[in-house]
């Protein structure tokens, strides 16, 4: 049997449930400490990328895409770094060299566009959605669920309430 659209999947207690709404928000609604690296060198590997990174600031996670088959390098990456700040100061890094090439360096739509193209694990193209489609929480899924909880029509309101 399935849920209709009014019924809630229950949760142990409410604390639990509120800590998987805190969970589902940050994890798809996240403001920019996510970075796309493109124009990489082919010899550029995570740890050096991690390095090159490592002077704006604390790099939380960070990882070269490389093909499937052969290991080698697709040219771009992504890095993540643990606070705006040093995320702003990472994008300075745009346009600088890292072994040899003029490395770009953007934010990544971390927001789970999907689109079609080029690439799973991370996603192609600059996003973290997990390339050929799919990928991403929309943004009505949240709005309909927390509506069913109760409480304001705006959706920085309702938000505010759980984080």
């Amino acid at each position: 049997s399935s849920l209709s659209s009014n019924q809630l999947v229950p949760f142990k207690s409410v604390e639990s449930g509120r800590i998987l709404i805190i969970f589902l928000h940050r994890l798809y609604n996240t403001v920019g400490d996510k970075l796309f690296i493109g124009s990489l060198s082919y010899n550029t590997n995570t740890d050096g990328l991690r390095n090159h990174f490592s002077q704006c600031g604390n790099v939380s996670d960070c990882i070269v895409m490389t093909e499937r088959d052969t290991g080698r390098s697709r040219g771009f990456g992504f890095v993540t770094m643990s606070s705006e700040e040093e995320t702003q100061k990472a994008l300075g890094l745009d346009n600088s060299d890292l072994d040899g090439r003029n490395i770009r360096v953007n934010p990544a739509n971390n927001k789970g566009r999907g689109g079609g193209g080029g690439g799973g694990g991370y996603g192609g193209g600059g996003g973290y959605g997990g390339g050929g489609g799919g990928g991403g929480c929309p943004s009505r899924f949240f709005s309909s669920f927390l509506a069913r909880l109760g409480g304001d029509a705006d959706r920085e309101s309702r938000s505010s309430k759980f984080v």
